[in-house]
């Protein structure tokens, strides 16, 4: 069932401005967000090891 936040996501400015305004955005955090982006529909999961 689709949710309100999937049916409506924020445009690409807000994502943009979203991204600026966080603090200490490390290399890990933008590689985590590029793997997110490229999954199939864009969903991962945390590994246990």
């Amino acid at each position: 069932m689709p949710t309100l936040a999937s049916s409506n996501p924020p445009e690409v400015q807000q994502y943009v401005a979203g991204f600026q305004a966080v603090n200490n955005l490390t290399d890990n955090h933008i590689q985590m967000l590029q793997v997110h982006y490229d999954a199939p529909e864009q969903t991962i999961t945390a590994n246990n090891s």
